[in-house]
């Protein structure tokens, strides 16, 4: 209860078949960014569970709405490409064209990467 984190993702890696649970330490509890980052979280949580669902419009929706409050946006963060809504964005945008299972079998949610 320390920290502010959120859980990004379940991937399997490279070279790799057990899939691993991924996090992203935000922020120290009680720090300048506190609300923003709790605010933060609680979208990502629903962007979540929406992506797990297959429901890729939605998903893509609540991703956008992070957008505001990711702390390493690249409009606000120069050192970074990307951020995990962006990433997420554009997988449920894939997702849509190629979904990740076929129609009617039950998706693990896990994310295969497929280079390092």
């Amino acid at each position: 209860g320390r920290f502010i984190y959120r859980s990004l993702d379940t991937i399997r890696v490279v070279g790799k078949s057990l899939p691993v649970k991924t996090f992203e330490l935000l922020e120290k509890r009680g720090c300048s960014n506190d609300k923003t980052l709790r605010k933060l979280v609680r979208i990502w949580e629903m962007a979540r569970r929406a992506y797990l669902a297959m429901d890729w419009d939605k998903a893509i929706a609540l991703f956008s709405a992070c957008l505001e409050y990711e702390p390493h946006h690249p409009d606000r963060d120069p050192g970074s490409k990307t951020c995990p809504s962006l990433v997420y964005i554009q997988r449920c945008k894939n997702y849509k064209i190629t979904p990740p299972v076929a129609e009617g079998e039950v998706w693990d949610g896990v994310f295969t990467a497929t280079s390092k």
